[in-house]
């Protein structure tokens, strides 16, 4: 009797927790495009200190924490809100009164409302010695190749 109460107790649980995931408790495939799903593509991964935009890893979308993602991520067309921290350093030589490289978090989370079919290319502008100026920045926008 005790076994089968056990077992019971599991398969409980297996059924709750598949139940939360199905309602979204867990899931991010609302927002997450899969390679044959209409999507838009955020790359993340290009620094240009010269003109004070850092590559940045996106760790939440919609207000849902995600795997830290580098680079890239394909998000399903619609508004999205997006956060991120810089990716390793910001140059101190391109951002005066800044001491010591380390990675910043952006001061609040970009809106980006993501088409199909677009690339848009995201970054940290960091243009002076006051974090909380620093933002998430949509710096080029172009069609994504077939």
């Amino acid at each position: 009797m005790l076994r089968s109460n056990k077992i019971f107790n599991l398969i409980l649980i297996a059924l709750a927790t598949a139940v939360l995931t199905a309602c979204g408790g867990t899931d991010n495939t609302r927002f997450i495009a899969q390679p044959n799903e209409p999507h838009g593509q955020v790359i993340t991964s290009v620094d240009l200190p010269g003109q004070y935009l850092y590559a940045v890893k996106i760790y939440r979308v919609n207000g849902q924490e995600i795997p830290s993602r580098k680079g890239a991520v394909w998000l399903k067309p619609g508004r999205h809100e997006i956060n991120a921290v810089s990716d390793g350093s910001v140059n101190r030589s391109f951002v005066p009164g800044l001491r010591g490289d380390r990675s910043f978090p952006a001061s609040k989370p970009l809106v980006l409302d993501v088409e199909a079919g677009k690339i848009y290319y995201v970054g940290l502008k960091a243009d002076n010695d006051s974090r909380e100026d620093w933002e998430l920045v949509v710096w080029k926008t172009e069609d994504q190749r077939s």
